[in-house]
């Protein structure tokens, strides 16, 4: 099953916004990717958003952090020269989850990103 769930905002998982939908459906699914726009990261805390969203998946249901997952830095196309700032890089390389940096809109990344995903999906039991 593959769902396009919404930003999931800081309280998602008590209800704001329609944090509880989305979240709800997310139950659902065999992976999670947690698309991240990298032009918005701050070198000195570039997992603030990704923190967050683990934050509201765990609130909500603790089991949502064993789920597969994916994290895509999108938005390179706005960064300067394209690509990802050391301080970036370095702090998602250092976790324990596959990660790629994209550009949605001129598709570099995208085929990475498909690979990552096919690869992940036939590992899942």
């Amino acid at each position: 099953m593959v769902a396009d769930i919404p930003g999931l905002v800081k309280g998602a998982h008590t209800g704001s916004g329609l944090g509880l939908k989305f979240l709800k459906h997310i139950e659902r699914t065999n992976l999670l990717i947690y698309l991240l726009d990298a032009s918005l990261m701050d070198g000195d805390d570039p997992g603030r958003d990704y923190t967050i969203i683990l934050n509201e998946l765990e609130s909500y249901n603790p089991i949502l952090l064993k789920k597969p997952r994916i994290i895509a830095l999108n938005k390179l196309d706005l960064l300067s020269p394209p690509v990802l700032p050391d301080a970036i890089e370095s702090y998602y390389k250092k976790l324990s989850v596959p990660f790629v940096s994209l550009s949605a809109l001129t598709g570099e990344g995208i085929k990475k990103l498909l690979t990552l995903v096919k690869s992940t999906l036939k590992q899942k039991p």
